[in-house]
């Protein structure tokens, strides 16, 4: 709705072989996911080797967890937090704020 081109994935490693094969402008990425959660994602998405660097590509959790994973996701390589109940009135604006950088 906000005039943004959504690709989504079906798993963490499908949007890592994705990253490999384009690039992508913001990368919002769910704390839990099967088989790999969002920190884990960030690392391995920070450590590829691509033909675009995506050890820059601006990244935002999303959980329902809430504050306590707040420090860890930055800590881990994450650029920005978002609480999935705030999403609706954040993550679009976390999106553009990291566009704009």
């Amino acid at each position: 709705r906000a005039g943004y081109k959504v690709i989504t994935a079906e798993s963490a490693e499908l949007a890592l072989q994705m990253a490999e094969e384009r690039p992508f402008n913001v990368i919002v990425a769910d704390y839990k996911m099967p088989k790999m959660n969002g920190f884990d994602f960030v690392k391995a998405l920070r450590s590829m080797d691509a033909e675009w660097n995506t050890q820059e590509v601006p990244v935002i959790v999303l959980t329902a967890c809430g504050e306590d994973i707040e420090f860890s996701a930055l800590e881990k390589g994450a650029d920005m937090f978002c609480e999935k109940f705030r999403a609706e009135s954040l993550l679009v604006k976390q999106i553009r704020f990291l566009l704009e950088m």
